[in-house]
């Protein structure tokens, strides 16, 4: 092998060291912005606190971010792409009834949410309290309601689009305000305990409405 061509491929396999080093970085910068955006809150973090809790310069940290807008809309962004893998990475044998296909799309989300804590409170308080990402609530319920219309698309039940909304929002609402409560009032996040059931009481009505057997 020639001098010229030895040089080329090192080149090579420094360049892909450096971006995998930076991906790391990225992902840290990530990782580390949201324990403290968390903790004391969007408008009250800035640049130079990740980059102190980090042992960097803020100049570091804009090497990957430009603003703290884009590292809330990055955090965001992943969480709904790994929100969605976890919905696709659902199977079901045919024998599941559409209860319990919707108990488990359900509970999927719930357990979601709760080890995301970061991405549940950022994602309101983008979209409230500081309106950089004002989209995040409704791409999130798209993402919910996905396999909840996929389920229906594989059974014999055909609800039409507005049926389906209706259950969407009253299973959202429900997760979203049964978190929140038992969180709040019982200091402890467990969904078969505060949730399974109304869950399930308002998935019977809905079915009992909208699809008879």
């Amino acid at each position: 092998m020639s001098e010229k061509s030895s040089s080329r491929k090192k080149t090579k396999r420094t360049r892909l060291v450096t971006k995998a080093q930076k991906e790391r970085r990225r992902q840290e910068i990530l990782s580390l912005a949201s324990l403290l955006l968390v903790e004391g809150g969007y408008k009250n973090v800035k640049i130079r606190d990740i980059a102190h809790a980090l042992g960097t310069s803020p100049a570091s940290i804009y090497s990957y971010y430009d603003s703290k807008e884009t590292i809330l809309i990055a955090l965001i962004d992943n969480a709904l792409s790994e929100l969605e893998q976890t919905f696709e990475s659902i199977s079901w044998d045919d024998e599941i009834s559409i209860h319990e296909k919707l108990i488990d799309i359900c509970g999927t989300y719930y357990r979601f949410i709760t080890s995301h804590s970061y991405f549940y409170k950022l994602m309101f308080e983008s979209s409230y309290e500081t309106p950089i990402y004002v989209a995040a609530p409704r791409k999130i319920f798209q993402i919910f309601q996905y396999p909840i219309i996929h389920v229906f698309n594989k059974s014999h039940c055909l609800p039409n689009p507005d049926q389906i909304k209706i259950l969407s929002w009253g299973l959202w609402a429900i997760l979203h305000g049964g978190r929140t409560l038992s969180e709040e009032i019982f200091k402890e996040t467990d969904f078969e305990k505060y949730l399974l059931e109304p869950i399930s009481l308002f998935i019977d009505s809905w079915l009992r409405e909208f699809c008879p057997d």
